[in-house]
């Protein structure tokens, strides 16, 4: 078993436009977060415009709520701000 890992990448916002348009000229569906009726859901993206930029949650004890935050990263539904 090969067990050679590829590095680590961390893409900015330019990269993951590039990245989500060039597997959709692939032919790939794209699926990840995006905000929609007030909450974070998985859903097909058209392009990385609609990943949750600027998103964040706020959780408590059996409370895990969507919130409008000041940085600019593509926040994921398991990503504590």
């Amino acid at each position: 078993m090969d067990t050679t890992t590829a590095p680590l990448v961390e893409l900015d916002e330019r990269g993951l436009a590039e990245l989500v348009a060039a597997l959709r000229q692939r032919g790939f569906t794209v699926i990840g977060p995006t905000v929609r009726d007030g909450a974070i859901v998985l859903a097909e993206l058209a392009s990385a415009g609609e990943l949750p930029y600027g998103w964040g949650v706020e959780a408590e004890s059996a409370v895990w709520q969507p919130r409008p935050g000041s940085a600019r990263t593509a926040t994921t539904p398991s990503a504590a701000s």
